[in-house]
């Protein structure tokens, strides 16, 4: 079947088949090769997440989604068995999620199931019971009784765990009818072995005789199941279903007395888990062989196996186990005339019985929880149902009363006709009086329409003005500075002239932000529509920057393609980089570098730093209308509104921007196309 999968991923045309194909070879290799089949799940996820980028058509994009769902429940079920159940759980989640999407009912039930599981491992049995039957209330409806089986012994198991007998038999034995029903063997086995442990460890809650007679009729109960196990396991040829199987029949036969049968079974039991290496049944089986052996009178074989039994308990953590093997070793101990191995083999089991008390007092808790949910859940029925008594009888009094008025509609008909008559003249005055105000008011709202164009037109000159007059003699000023800098060989002057130059620098830098921001802000039309050039705005820019570049001594490496060409105005891409590159040099350690990368396919440019990056609090503040004001690694101040500026002209043009931070390992903001 491997060979037949495998094949088909290689040779299929259709990529949905290979999507499933990918699933189905992880499910066949789960059992043995788990890190095996991880891979091919995660395969299955992401060739489904690369495919429903393109697929347009809907059965298509189905078939994928449901696909990546299955995918996703796999994962889910590797991770809850290598890192536990919460990670488990945030796979069966983001299925859920999916298949709920797409109401693929299987895929949904499927991950309530896994769900519960998870759940029923974290010990939350409350919470497994409510996805189990939420899991089966699926599987009922779209009648798919393999899983409504497997379904309903879960339910079964976790019912005994709560001591809540009649339940945990009800759904047990609901489970063996539908596997022999779909003539389903290791099911039956399973299911059957759930219904002989509970009539082996609980009774039969039916029965009506003498405390003795009923624990008699359910041990022959649960013998029989066990059995009816051990001979469908034989045909199976199943060697740990046999064992297991064996080792509960010798455990009944020794409580019935018969010894010899207890001891052929248990002997078998034995044998077939050292041979499978089975820890767990090793020490189950040679439990049951030292309570034989204890009553046959033969105590150095008794200790022998009682020995064995502990220890492996020890290693895999079995309380039970460590709580009754030791009773059988304080026996014998004491026979031999060992009292202080006697009493540290009680000391052992009491602790162990302490333990298992309190695990009890838990379950004891969670049933009671369930059984008060319960009574909530039934009283509101009863509510619900006397409120459908009272609306029938609210019904019925309507009914009636609906009847009288009738009877005495024609009496008020005619006063009514003159009552509306009165009305309708009222409204049509009142309507004539309103159509008089809002003529007036049209009148009012046509003057102040015209005084918000004339102060939008005052608006406009004023930043015209504000662009001409304040502008040129900031540059003019950066440009005297410059050269008195260059001219100049008095160092304690050059350092106040280099102050004076980079205040000069941030006051242009914060003016620049404002105009172009006012522009937008009144709709000029100043902004060329036309493609622009990447290469030559990078260029522009970095001779701009060039005196602060050499200052901190940092490189701007580009990865621009030849030619490349972006689809926004030449000074809306200038204004952008422009604030970028001047964050990336203020937040740059001196020796450092800034990336420039355009990516045509995306249409997306990127300008990454090397410098202090930003926290996740100053991550989530940019972008926004807030003023986020920061120093850099020379102390250079800003005012911080040239980001939200950026984002906003950018949102103008069709693009956005974003970034990806990690404090002391700089920032990477990108411009996107939307």
């Amino acid at each position: 079947m491997l060979d037949s999968l495998r094949l088909e991923i290689q040779t299929t045309k259709q990529d949905t088949i290979r999507a499933w194909c990918l699933n189905d070879v992880g499910e066949l290799l789960y059992a043995q090769y788990p890190d095996s089949a991880i891979i091919f799940w995660q395969k299955s996820a992401q060739f489904c997440s690369d495919k429903l980028k393109t697929a347009t058509d809907k059965k298509i994009r189905h078939a994928f989604l449901a696909a990546q769902a299955r995918a996703w429940v796999n994962c889910g079920t590797y991770y809850q068995a290598s890192l536990g159940p919460d990670e488990g759980l945030k796979y069966f989640k983001k299925s859920m999620d999916v298949s709920t999407q797409i109401a693929d009912k299987d895929g949904e039930a499927i991950c309530l199931l896994s769900m519960g599981n998870a759940y029923l491992r974290k010990g939350d049995l409350l919470q497994a019971l409510e996805y189990y039957h939420k899991a089966l209330k699926i599987f009922e409806k779209i009648d798919s009784p393999s899983n409504m089986a497997y379904c309903l012994g879960n339910i079964g198991n976790l019912y005994a765990e709560l001591d809540d007998i009649e339940n945990a038999l009800k759904y047990t034995n609901r489970s063996a009818k539908i596997y022999e029903k779909l003539n389903n063997q290791p099911g039956l086995a399973f299911a059957l072995s759930g219904v002989s442990a509970i009539y082996r460890d609980n009774g039969d809650p039916e029965c009506k005789d003498l405390p003795a007679v009923c624990d008699s009729k359910s041990k022959n109960k649960s013998l029989q199941g066990y059995l009816k196990v051990l001979d469908i396991w034989s045909k199976a040829g199943e060697p740990s279903g046999i064992a297991n199987a064996a080792s509960n029949i010798a455990a009944i036969y020794r409580i019935q007395g018969d010894l010899v049968k207890a001891l052929q079974y248990a002997t078998s039991s034995y044998t077939l888990y050292e041979s499978l290496n089975n820890k767990q049944g090793i020490s189950a089986s040679a439990n049951v062989l030292a309570r034989i052996m204890e009553d046959k009178g033969d105590f150095k074989a008794a200790e022998k196996y009682a020995a064995r039994s502990l220890a492996i308990a020890k290693d895999i953590g079995n309380m039970r186990t460590m709580s009754a093997v030791p009773l059988i070793l304080k026996r014998i101990y004491e026979r031999k005339g060992d009292y202080k191995a006697a009493l540290e083999m009680n000391e052992l089991s009491v602790r162990m019985r302490d333990s298992i008390s309190n695990e009890n007092t838990r379950k004891k808790s969670i049933k009671k929880q369930f059984e008060v949910e319960y009574q909530k859940q039934a009283e509101k029925d009863s509510i619900l149902n006397v409120i459908k008594i009272e609306k029938a009888q609210l019904k019925h009094e309507q009914a009636i009363g609906q009847q009288r008025i009738y009877t005495f509609g024609g009496i008020f008909g005619s006063v009514l006709m003159l009552i509306v008559a009165l009305v309708s003249f009222r409204a049509y005055k009142t309507k004539q009086k309103a159509n008089t105000i809002i003529s007036k008011q049209n009148a009012q709202i046509e003057i102040s329409n015209k005084d918000l164009q004339r102060q939008h037109m005052l608006n406009q000159k004023i930043f015209s003005v504000i662009s001409h007059d304040f502008r040129g003699p900031i540059l003019s000023l950066n440009l005297v500075l410059n050269r008195f800098k260059d001219a100049s060989t008095n160092e304690k002057l050059n350092g106040y002239l280099k102050d004076i130059g980079t205040s000069v620098h941030n006051a242009n830098t914060v003016l620049n932000n404002l105009l172009n921001w006012a522009k937008t802000e009144i709709a000029l039309e100043s902004f060329d529509k036309t493609d622009c050039s990447i290469e030559e705005v990078v260029e522009k820019t970095e001779k701009e920057f060039a005196e602060k570049l050499d200052e901190k001594n940092i490189e701007i490496v580009r990865h621009i393609p030849a030619g490349a060409m972006i689809r926004l105005p030449h000074d809306i891409l200038q204004i952008a980089i422009r604030n970028l590159i001047s964050n990336a040099i203020k937040f740059s350690h001196g020796g450092g570098k800034i990336e420039i990368v355009f990516n045509a396919d995306k249409e997306s440019l990127v300008i990454k730093d090397f410098g202090t990056g930003m926290s996740a609090e100053k991550l989530a503040q940019l972008f926004n209308n807030q003023v986020n004001a920061a120093v850099g690694t020379n102390k250079e101040e800003g005012f911080g509104i040239g980001l939200y500026i950026v984002s906003e002209l950018l949102y103008k043009y069709g693009f956005t921007i974003s970034v990806e931070s990690v404090p002391g390992e700089g920032a990477a903001f990108q411009i996107v196309a939307r």
